[in-house]
């Protein structure tokens, strides 16, 4: 008989695995065990260079990762303004002039498939805004 059984009214167990496969058991549990609890990484971005412009593709990663004969759909030329401690609204930028948006250059959406904005085919535009003071 293996597994329990009742021995002059005390309760035995009899083992049923020898010690080397309790210890393959017991190697393999902590084996899994500190794996699991690793940190785990969702996602790796890329490092942001340098340089104030920066494009995206739609769809993500086209420049990078692109089969052959994938087409990309469309394209934003943007630049990161650095303030640096200095007063933007007011002095860089003047209130109620037409003023780029992006640093060096307007930012840009170029569309390289046919894109339909307000029911109109739009292949390029370029964003720019007019900034007025709270003091009006």
């Amino acid at each position: 008989m293996t597994g329990w059984y009742l021995k002059s009214t005390s309760l035995t167990l009899k083992p049923h695995l020898n010690p080397t496969k309790m210890k393959n058991i017991l190697l393999l549990f902590f084996i899994v065990l500190s794996t699991s609890l690793q940190p785990v990484k969702a996602q790796e971005f890329r490092g942001i260079d340098k340089s104030p412009m920066d494009m995206a593709y739609f769809p993500d990663n086209f420049a990078h990762d692109h089969s052959p004969n994938e087409k990309a759909v469309a394209r934003i030329t943007y630049g990161r303004p650095q303030k640096n401690n200095r007063p933007v609204f007011g002095k860089m930028v003047p209130y109620g002039k037409i003023w780029r948006t992006g640093a060096n250059e307007a930012t840009e959406f170029i569309a390289y498939q046919p894109t339909y904005i307000w029911l109109k085919n739009i292949t390029r535009w370029y964003l720019h805004f007019v900034y007025h003071s709270r003091k009006r």
